[in-house]
């Protein structure tokens, strides 16, 4: 993975897209030492956070992690979700931040050497062509550790870097939380194995 100390940075972090990788895999991204990470890497110019809200909600969960966010050195990006029902009959929010990704991308391209994009969606392979066509390094963070793999292959293949989510996970990720009945065998020094129960 190469960065470089006097590159110019930026960070555009798909939220969504970020956190359904980082919950496949069993990784919970801690922003605070992401954000570290990265200023250790490069000269941190931008760190970009997108994500959907819905309108009217008394209570959304990512409200919090919204306003963390914005008190901590990222620029927070959202806008309104669209909540429609699927044919099924059930509910369904949808919230894609493609276009605002790209025009900030795009904007702030002259300004940095390199892009990372916390993103698996194909849809934005022609954004990371037509950064680096402006001489921007372009990163992509996402996996193929599951199944399937969260990141386009096309985008993969655009990508001057591809940067595996799991990898990342021991610098950027929260240590697991142990389940109660976990904490309470482990006590006891009773092994997993010795325990029937499934988490």
């Amino acid at each position: 993975m190469a960065f470089y100390k006097s590159e110019r940075l930026a960070l555009f972090i798909d939220g969504a897209n970020l956190y359904s990788a980082g919950k496949t895999l069993g990784v919970e991204v801690d922003y605070r030492k992401l954000l570290d990470e990265f200023r250790r890497r490069g000269q941190l110019i931008r760190a970009y956070y997108y994500t959907a809200l819905i309108e009217n909600d008394d209570y959304s969960p990512i409200r919090p992690l919204v306003d963390w966010l914005q008190y901590n050195g990222f620029k927070v990006v959202t806008k309104a979700a669209k909540e429609f029902t699927d044919s099924s009959g059930r509910r369904r929010v949808k919230g894609d931040m493609d276009v605002e990704i790209t025009v900030d991308m795009l904007g702030l391209a002259a300004h940095v050497d390199h892009v990372v994009l916390f993103s698996g969606d194909g849809d934005l392979t022609r954004l990371v062509q037509a950064v680096q066509e402006r001489g921007v390094r372009v990163s992509v963070v996402s996996t193929v550790k599951t199944s399937p793999p969260m990141i386009a292959d096309e985008l993969r293949r655009a990508a001057d870097t591809f940067i595996e989510l799991a990898d990342l996970a021991e610098l950027v990720g929260r240590p697991p939380r142990q389940p109660q009945m976990q904490m309470a065998t482990a006590t006891a020094g009773v092994s997993d194995e010795d325990n029937d129960e499934e988490d």
